[in-house]
């Protein structure tokens, strides 16, 4: 058990891991692209201030010298960093291109692009990569001394290689360190779910011993009710988990068989001492009034959530299987399987047990008994299942002393219940 909660917080844990580092990379590489995009449009503005500056002077008294001096410092650029580039007027009309030699195919490209010319006083950039190399297309607004529009400057600036190599290291160590990080913090959270969770497993198991105690003392009360002792209750219980499990069922359906069994006649608690104890035979209202126990026994245990599975036993333990039963008169597969199932543990513990009013039969003449009724009282299959084991079960159980049934019951529930 101890097993699987540790493979349970280190699942869960890794798949915070994963989901943090998933998440948490995505918003440092959007930080360290929008830190990227500013350092490399402070560089791009930075090579390219003389350059604006001298568009700036031509846009406001164009003539021919100027023209050719921007001409010559454009080219300049574009034998650098740059691979484009280009004036606008205000109206957006082009006034001037340069373009790097061989890089006809950035410029036809970048062209493809719509021009995003800025609204406001501020540039407008775009990052881009084209056949591995990053560019960005920066448009600059150019203002008059009165902050008037004059022009517009448009570059295409080319990341060198090693600028490159060094973003892409920066990106790479940024998303390391917070992997890192993260599984650092979910490991340090380990032993602090683990110790949470122990604290709380603990705290349920004592509420489990508690509810398993409480449905010790309703069962043994019940028995001692019908001049019965506990051991008869240990003894059924035992009988119809090894049945139980022996047809397969799964472990919840184990846990409500365990508990409707040690609780099937709970509801005698309710039935007065002169039907409950008469040694002669009932009349009818008598026999009315002791079937009623079924039905009292279902209204004690739906005051407990955790007891509402064992509802079908104590509700049908009465029921047979060609329908001869009480209280409802249900046939074959409409008994729920687990109240079918201790139908068969619990005649024969009447059968092989002694009680005040008889003595034990022996385990053959029990079980002959009882083959005589299957199909009528009992269903077939689960009848044909217990004959296989009842000899196993008769020499560890029926010949068990009160406390040796009580431990053996203790093991059972444990076991079923998780406890262990």
């Amino acid at each position: 058990m101890l097993r699987g909660i540790h493979r349970t917080i280190v699942g869960r844990l890794l798949l915070v891991w994963l989901l943090l580092s998933a998440a948490g990379g995505g918003l440092v590489f959007y930080l360290q692209t929008e830190r990227i995009d500013r350092r490399v449009l402070k560089l791009a503005l930075d090579e390219s201030a003389a350059l604006t500056a001298a568009c700036a002077e031509y846009a406001r008294r164009p003539d021919a010298r100027r023209y050719e001096d921007l001409v010559r410092r454009s080219e300049e650029h574009v034998r650098e960093h740059f691979v484009v580039v280009e004036l606008y007027d205000a109206g957006r009309r082009p006034m001037l291109e340069a373009v790097r030699r061989g890089g006809g195919d950035i410029s036809r490209k970048t062209h493809e692009r719509l021009h995003r010319f800025p609204l406001g006083g501020k540039p407008r950039y775009s990052r881009f990569f084209l056949d591995g190399r990053l560019l960005l297309q920066v448009m600059v607004p150019l203002l008059d001394d009165q902050g008037a529009l004059i022009a517009y400057f448009e570059a295409v600036y080319q990341v060198d290689d090693e600028t490159l190599r060094r973003i892409k290291q920066d990106v790479l160590w940024s998303l390391v360190l917070l992997v890192a990080a993260v599984l650092a913090a979910t490991v340090a959270l380990y032993p602090v779910i683990l110790m949470l969770n122990r604290a709380q497993s603990l705290l349920a198991d004592e509420l489990l011993e508690a509810n398993l105690e409480l449905m010790d003392v309703l069962g043994c009360a019940a028995a001692e009710r019908d001049s019965e002792t506990s051991a008869h209750n240990y003894r059924v219980t035992l009988y119809a988990a090894s049945l139980g499990e022996t047809l397969g069922l799964d472990d919840k359906r184990v846990r409500d068989l365990i508990a409707g069994a040690f609780l099937h006649d709970v509801g005698k608690i309710g039935v007065r001492d002169d039907v409950l104890l008469k040694p002669s035979a009932l009349d009818a209202d008598e026999t009315e009034a002791m079937h009623g126990h079924v039905m009292k026994g279902v209204a004690i245990i739906g005051r407990a959530k955790w007891l509402r599975g064992a509802r079908a036993v104590v509700e049908f333990h009465h029921e047979k299987f060609d329908g001869s039963g009480y209280p409802k008169g249900l046939t074959g597969a409409q008994i729920p399987l687990i109240a079918r199932i201790f139908a068969v543990a619990d005649v024969f513990d009447a059968l092989a047990s002694r009680r005040p009013y008889k003595e034990a039969i022996g385990l053959d003449q029990s079980l002959s008994i009882m083959r005589e009724k299957r199909g009528s009282h009992f269903d077939p299959e689960v009848l044909d299942a217990f004959l296989i084991i009842a000899p196993v079960l008769y020499r560890e159980v029926a010949s068990a002393t009160d406390a040796e049934a009580e431990e053996k019951l203790q093991r059972l529930v444990r076991r079923r219940f998780a406890l262990e």
